[in-house]
């Protein structure tokens, strides 16, 4: 593993070239005009596309179709998709924002060298072990310095392959990445823009016919039988007439495709229907795939948890978790935003203060907030028309569902606002809401299963607004023909079993409504308990949201009744895997109402629970690993002082080349090395620890992000020196030596001196460490793999970050020469972290890094010399 990415860069490009001389030439965009079915005099004027198309239907009515088609993308894509929300959309004179006038480029959750191209990256991980592109940190090939890496942006993963998946959480921007490729696509293939200006140089495909397919409408199709390819076909056909083009044009649609390329924009695997439903849209969109021609290329779009059933994934694709926004994502978003009102027109008074104030919101108290672009839309929506943010997510729903119904109420031009047209005294939106909150908890109940926004058909909405007039149903279709015309909190969705539909412009709405009626209801503890124990990924964010709506002391109360309403050590009935999991909402829903409940009787009862599931094997390895970061948010109460006495004596340090299939030259010969007794720290030094150490000490040569984790994660971004600035402090404050461990006492701390390969006995195990193969993607609280803990106790020596220790690199045999004397440029680290394979994760693994830099990915554990038989106590509290 080189330190210098330049001396594999050029090992790279021989082999890149071969990988890009394998690939078809791309066909520049354009008409062919050489081709005999193409008369050059008929593609000129204002319906003249970019598109190929090398078929049979007469050249001019093909290039009116694209034409009509594109500009009909363009027109869905264009607005702003919660424009909606901003009622001033609405006034004379003013425009709605644009897609392009605020998209901010979204990256993905890997870190390359700077240095590198994507592809570089990929040919560098096909070679390491067949390019598993599952985890932030791909890089693990290499470790990589946080100055000296960059992220990878989702348009160069685009423009590399010809299928993946992209996953995010909601409101990540997935469909807005989709959008976004289809605006693209569209006005490019109208001539109005240049597609690689779009798209980035990297695009070298042309510009593709963009085909945009909601998985969900086409799982709720009456197309989708068998799971085939022509069932996608037929049903994009079906969407092409609804645009008023004749049936031919899905067969001409399909010609480019197959002739020329299409991109096919595949969004939201997620929201595909129940389960049957999604595997035969998986099914058919898998022969899609495999027979729409060389040329044509797919996206998908998913939430990460249904990525994650093996039955989902399609032909093996290449999959990458969408990055949250960082802080110059967020700032350029509201800088482009208030660019954006000023250029439409908008009247915003103190222009520059106004993007400042919501810049410095945004980067620093509403931070966790502002790096969700959905949330950071919703923000910016809510300072530019109320001059106030809310400081957290159901405070910030609240406030922009009241926006949205106030818009119903708004008196346009000549038309009336809703309540007086309606007439009826006494009436409020309120009224509206409570029913709408009833119509969101009604559709998610009728949906378990179902991960998209719920249809509620136009006859329920009639029915509830009803009630509220008198049992006027003619008042009621008035109410309705106001939400579908001024589109905000409710959307027409078309019809569906010949009756129209309205959703929720995104999930989150409909749980937060459904979570504001299930919280006014009497039984709500009871009945919460009941719903999570049914289909706990269905109502975990409904329930986290409704403990927070329902206020301090019944949100406690119905977390408390999560975990039987008993500490687990006192519950006498029998644990299942049920009672664990609701012991991870109920710490969940405390998080969600804030500090109000920490220290409580009902808190110290959750927080229990997490700490027992922690130490047990009672969930699999992501559940403990969330366990572990709701314990972190609430307060972890484990004792990370806790040292591991290590009793002098021989051990085999190094690797055998006959046992070890991936022992190299720097772990050999295996020979044996004799210790005197030392302690070594049980966990790898936390976030509490090094805070604690900046607070007390003034230690001002640490980074800022070296804070950023939870507190019960191992603290990263530090450098060797670092790393020794605190055991000085340590040793000063507890008047005993602490240091970094050699290498040597790192080591026998992680196999003891049975030879074992990893610090569990047995064959490598991705659920006993936090490695690559594991799938988390990030660092894990200290703890959450007792199963991989070494012979001593010490945990996790393997994975989770690089640890520092004492030792340069010298060749074996090991011998305490100059190995420990503290000089020199680079020290040994040991463990692999977590974006690192089984290959690196190994204790016998031997690597080495500057010393100066403070490593993204790089952590320590202490070491205190012991005199024989006694243990030193380390009481720092």
């Amino acid at each position: 593993m080189s330190n210098d990415p330049q001396s594999e860069i050029e090992a790279l490009k021989k082999r890149i070239a071969e990988l890009e001389a394998q690939k078809p030439a791309p066909r520049s965009g354009g008409v062919d005009v050489k081709d005999s079915n193409v008369n050059a005099q008929n593609i000129v004027g204002r319906d003249y596309t970019e598109i190929h198309y090398h078929g049979v239907i007469d050249p001019k009515t093909a290039q009116l179709w694209l034409s009509q088609y594109l500009k009909k993308v363009i027109a869905e894509c264009a607005p702003l998709r919660l424009q909606a929300i901003d009622p001033k959309a609405a006034e004379a004179g003013k425009q709605p924002l644009g897609m392009r006038d605020v998209y901010v480029a979204l990256n993905l959750r890997i870190h390359i060298f700077k240095e590198w191209t994507f592809a570089e990256f990929l040919a560098k991980a096909n070679e390491a072990r067949d390019a598993k592109f599952a985890v932030e940190g791909l890089s693990g090939i290499a470790s990589i310095h946080e100055g000296e890496s960059r992220r990878v942006a989702a348009l160069e993963a685009l423009s590399h392959h010809s299928s993946f998946a992209l996953l995010g959480k909601p409101g990540s921007g997935k469909s807005t990445f989709v959008t976004y490729v289809a605006l693209s696509l569209a006005q490019a293939g109208l001539g109005e823009v240049k597609i690689e200006e779009r798209l980035s140089e990297e695009w070298t495909h042309g510009t593709l016919l963009p085909i945009r397919i909601i998985l969900r409408q086409f799982a709720a199709s009456e197309f989708l039988k068998e799971g085939r390819a022509g069932e996608v076909w037929k049903f994009i056909n079906d969407e092409l007439t609804k645009i008023g083009l004749p049936d031919k044009a899905g067969e001409m649609f399909k010609e480019i495709a197959l002739k020329d390329g299409a991109l096919f924009l595949l969004d939201g695997l997620d929201e595909a229907g129940e389960p049957s439903r999604r595997a035969l849209a998986l099914k058919a969109v898998n022969e899609l795939m495999g027979g729409a021609g060389d040329r044509s290329r797919f996206l998908i779009t998913a939430r990460p948890y249904a990525w994650e059933d093996q039955e989902q994934k399609i032909a093996q694709l290449p999959f990458y978790p969408l990055a949250d926004f960082d802080d110059d994502q967020i700032k350029t978003f509201v800088a482009h935003w208030y660019e954006a009102i000023a250029r439409a027109g908008w009247a915003v008074s103190d222009l520059k203060e106004k993007t400042n104030s919501l810049q410095s919101a945004a980067t620093t108290s509403l931070n966790v907030l502002a790096r969700n672009p959905l949330l950071l839309t919703l923000m910016a929506t809510l300072h530019t028309n109320r001059g106030r943010l809310p400081d957290d997510r159901a405070d910030l729903y609240n406030d922009v569902i009241d926006l949205l119904m106030q818009r119903w109420n708004e008196a346009i031009g000549a038309d009336k606002g809703l309540l007086d047209s309606l007439g009826v005294a006494g009436l409020r939106l309120a009224n509206f809401r409570s029913k709408i909150e009833q119509l969101a908890f009604e559709a998610h109940e009728a949906n378990v299963g179902a991960q998209g926004v719920a249809d509620i058909p136009r006859g329920d909405l009639v029915r509830a607004f009803s009630s509220l007039l008198g049992g006027s149903d003619d008042k009621a279709k008035l109410v309705v023909d106001y939400i579908e015309k001024r589109a905000g909190l409710l959307l027409g969705q078309g019809e569906k079993n010949k009756e129209p539909q309205f959703t929720f412009p995104h999930r989150t709405f409909q749980e937060y409504l459904a979570a504001c009626y299930l919280a006014r209801q009497n039984d709500f503890a009871k009945r919460g308990e009941t719903l999570a124990r049914s289909a706990l990924d269905h109502w975990r964010e409904v329930l986290k949201l409704a403990a927070r709506v329902a206020g301090e002391e019944r949100g406690l109360f119905a977390a408390d009744g999560m975990i039987h309403s008993q500490g687990v050590k006192e519950y006498k009935g029998r644990l299942e895997i049920g009672d664990w999991r609701l012991g991870i909402l109920a710490g969940e829903m405390l998080n969600e109402l804030g500090v109000v409940v920490k220290n409580t009787p009902q808190s110290e009862r959750v927080v229990g629970w997490l700490v027992a599931l922690i130490e047990s094997n009672a969930l699999p390895t992501k559940e403990r690993v969330r366990a572990g970061d709701v314990l972190g948010q609430l307060g972890d109460p484990r004792n990370f002082d806790e040292m591991i006495a290590i009793k002098a004596g021989k051990f085999w340090v190094g690797s055998d080349k006959n046992v070890d299939r991936h022992a190299d030259d720097g772990e050999s010969p295996q020979h044996e090395v004799d210790l005197k007794d030392y302690a070594i720290g049980k966990y790898a030094v936390t976030v509490r620890q090094w805070k604690k150490f900046i607070e007390a000490s003034g230690y001002d040569k640490y980074d800022p992000n070296s804070l950023c984790d939870h507190d019960n994660r191992p603290v990263r971004f530090v450098s060797w020196n670092d790393a020794q600035a605190y055991c000085r402090w340590l040793s000063e404050i507890t008047g005993k030596n602490y240091r970094l461990p050699t290498e040597a006492e790192w080591e026998k701390a992680a196999r003891g001196n049975d030879k074992r390969i990893f610090s569990w006995q047995g064959e490598f195990d991705p659920d006993k460490a936090n490695v690559d193969e594991t799938g988390i993607g990030t660092t894990s609280a200290v703890g959450c793999f007792p199963n991989g803990a070494s012979l001593y106790g010490c945990l996790d020596m393997i994975g989770n970050v690089w640890e520092w220790t004492n030792s340069k690199r010298e060749k074996y045999p090991y011998k305490n020469d100059t190995r420990e004397d503290g000089r020199g440029d680079s020290f040994v680290v040991r463990g692999g972290a977590w974006l690192n394979s089984e290959v690196y994760a190994r204790c016998a693994y031997r690597n080495a890094h500057a010393r100066h830099p403070q490593w993204y990915n790089h952590g320590f554990r202490v070491v205190v010399g012991l005199p024989v038989g006694g243990l030193i106590p380390l009481q720092i509290d």
